[in-house]
């Protein structure tokens, strides 16, 4: 997430992979001009998710077995460093603190 933000060389099996979030990135921009830095990775690594759900769900197999519902997609966010962990409402499309 670190590498897509600063839009930083990350070689040649991870560039393409981060490079994925190119699109969200620009929406970040917009988004979060007044954030801090740490709150706007924070941010950017919850679109991450939610970016990473929806594409999941383009997949024509995956797409299939929802509908027939023997698949179910959740989302997460992980702090590793603060042990915070938030579950993203499907309903609400906002992530909620897990609590312990």
């Amino acid at each position: 997430i670190a590498a897509a933000l600063s839009e930083r060389s990350t070689g040649r099996f991870i560039g393409p992979w981060v490079e994925l979030l190119a699109g969200i990135r620009a929406q970040l921009a917009e988004a979060t001009q007044s954030l801090d830095p740490v709150a706007r990775q924070k941010r950017f690594e919850q679109m991450a998710v939610q970016y990473s759900l929806r594409n999941l769900t383009s997949f024509p197999f995956v797409e299939a077995a929802i509908a027939a519902g023997r698949l179910r997609l959740h989302g997460a966010w992980f702090a590793i460093a603060e042990g915070e962990l938030a579950w993203l409402d499907g309903a609400s499309g906002q992530f909620e603190p897990v609590d312990s």
